[in-house]
């Protein structure tokens, strides 16, 4: 239960983007006027092993990464998926998330790597978050 509130912080932040950009949630079908040649993010999250400590071992450290490949229509240049990647990874920086009393801290800088595809032009973002319980 408690991932599907992550999830959920992660996602609900990053739909309050400005401006929007069509999103292919992770085993959703594409929305309603999806283009497959314009611009969109598709959303992944990717839960690392569960950590158990204290005396205890009653506290449970879940972390993972939220995925977020930008894909843009190939040979209109990088500026536009560059400027995106950027504000994508400020959006992110630093913020601790909440949802349904779950908290979700983004832990330090997103990454944003170097493309993985061309064709269309796929640049992946990398946000890194834990939550404890």
């Amino acid at each position: 239960m408690k991932d599907q509130k992550i999830r959920q912080a992660l996602e609900t932040h990053l739909a309050s983007m400005q401006p929007p950009l069509m999103t292919i949630y992770q085993n959703r079908a594409e929305p309603p006027g999806f283009i497959a040649n314009n611009a969109h993010q598709k959303v992944f999250v990717l839960p690392a092993p569960n950590v158990a400590y204290g005396l205890r071992e009653k506290t449970t450290l879940q972390s993972g990464i939220f995925q977020v490949n930008l894909c843009y229509p190939a040979g209109i240049g990088t500026y536009e998926v560059e400027t995106r990647s950027a504000a994508l990874a400020e959006h992110f920086k630093g913020q601790i998330l909440e949802a349904e009393g779950v908290k979700v801290r983004i832990r330090g800088t997103p990454s944003i790597a170097a493309p993985v595809s061309v064709s269309p032009y796929v640049v992946p973002v990398t946000i890194r978050y834990e939550s404890i319980n």
